[in-house]
């Protein structure tokens, strides 16, 4: 790992994904923990020699390699990480004073425990795991259990919306331009075609797998299968305690798309637009066939491109057990014309006519950017820097009135924006504004 990418991961300071451990005395019990918890959820970086706070204290780099050797025999002993895993630990030499050791562990596809204790990691946290029902559902996340492809034999053409059908070959032959095998095709064959109903070649059951129910079984169906099944979509403007507008589906996929378009359209202007593309195979497949989803691409990516037609900023997924994505709206937001509708504070620029479109490359500089497109917290940082000539993460909690961690992911922000420059290191570090 570079250096730099070190310093902006310090920045930013710990997460669900990041750890920082002191390890004066060596390697501790609460290290291999959160290695357990890391390989229980969504893996992440552990990095020793640094406290909880970013700074860097070292390890003493002659017992670097002892530690390293220690490490790996942990988490190789049966009786203590099972099952063990294989890491590879990296020695890094920060400066001239200072190593630390980095880890980097990816999530697993097993269930894992330290000392016969399972842990998860919640926010910054590794959580000891104890209830069954808890257990349960790990097992079930990482075993993948509902998987799109899982048949179920006793499932008939009756459970299904055939009703569907017709409209959905209209649309496949219009998005193919005038011609699409599915037309030709009885219902039956369509569903085959479509990759709908298999045969288990493990187990030799065949029929209608749970991608079919998902796309178009019978909501009474749908909720015998997956009885967790629901889309809540909600609009938090005017009342952000609870919300503006709401809309629960528990239909099928091709339904829950028109009336999740439907609920887009009502509550969001023109700028509207969704383009999904569903991980799953078959339903990607059968999204494809009728054009609700394109053949290539990343709804991911087009959901961070297309947030910031809303607010500028980004959309944030929480993938735990519920899947959430929040995207964040602006209704003073203008990003058509890079400033925000009825404000007139813009820092002079010589190219204000010709500001970028492109979401995906919109560059963001403290000198030619417009005020109003930040929050008003940047906003005061940016202030005090302009005046003080830098500013200091302690300042910027006193500023703000926040705690270490918002106060260090707030300019960890600001600097991956190329707004800020980080300057110095530990105690020294100081925040200064970019030419």
């Amino acid at each position: 790992m570079e250096i730099k990418e070190v310093q902006s991961i310090l920045t930013i300071g710990e997460t669900v994904a990041v750890e920082f451990k002191r390890c004066g005395n060596g390697i501790e019990n609460d290290t291999y923990e959160t290695v357990c918890s890391f390989l229980n959820r969504f893996g992440g970086d552990l990095f020793m020699g640094i406290l909880d706070d970013g700074t860097v204290v070292g390890i003493p780099e002659k017992a670097a390699p002892d530690m390293v050797k220690n490490f790996i025999k942990v988490i190789s002993n049966p009786t203590l990480f099972s099952p063990t895993i294989y890491l590879v630990p990296e020695i890094i030499k920060y400066d001239e004073s200072h190593t630390i050791i980095h880890v980097h562990i990816l999530p697993s596809a097993e269930v894992h425990s330290f000392k016969k204790v399972i842990y998860d990691r919640v926010d910054d946290a590794d959580i000891k795991i104890t209830s069954t029902s808890a257990i349960a559902q790990m097992y079930i996340r990482k075993q993948n259990i509902f998987t799109e492809k899982k048949i179920y034999p006793y499932a008939k053409m009756e459970d299904l919306r055939l009703d569907l059908l017709p409209k959905i070959r209209i649309m496949a032959q219009n998005h193919a331009g005038g011609q699409h095998p599915w037309t030709t095709m009885d219902d039956q064959e369509l569903l085959k075609s479509a990759g709908l109903y298999g045969r288990d070649i493990v187990t030799g059951e065949e029929g209608f797998n749970l991608a079919a129910i998902m796309l178009l079984g019978k909501d009474d169906v749908i909720l015998n299968v997956a009885p967790t099944y629901v889309t809540d979509a909600l609009v938090r403007k005017v009342n952000v305690d609870r919300y503006d507008d709401r809309e629960i589906i528990k239909t099928n996929l091709i339904e829950s798309y028109s009336q999740l378009l439907d609920f887009g359209r009502k509550n969001l202007p023109d700028k509207f637009f969704l383009e999904p593309n569903p991980k799953n195979p078959l339903i990607a497949s059968f999204f494809r066939n009728i054009g609700y989803a394109d053949q290539l691409g990343s709804g991911v990516r087009k959901l961070f491109k297309y947030s910031k037609y809303y607010s500028g900023k980004d959309p944030l997924f929480v993938e735990d057990d519920v899947f959430r994505i929040i995207v964040p709206l602006d209704d003073a937001y203008s990003f058509d014309y890079g400033i925000e509708a009825g404000s007139s504070k813009v820092i002079e620029s010589n190219n204000a006519d010709k500001m970028p479109i492109n979401a995906d490359k919109m560059p963001i500089n403290a000198g030619k950017t417009l005020v109003n497109s930040l929050s008003a917290q940047q906003n005061s940082i940016i202030q005090f820097a302009k005046e003080t000539g830098s500013i200091k993460s302690r300042q910027v909690e006193e500023l703000l009135g926040v705690k270490q961690r918002r106060a260090r992911r707030i300019l960890g922000e600001l600097v991956n924006m190329g707004i800020l420059e980080r300057q110095g290191a530990y105690k020294s570090t100081v925040y200064v504004l970019k030419n």
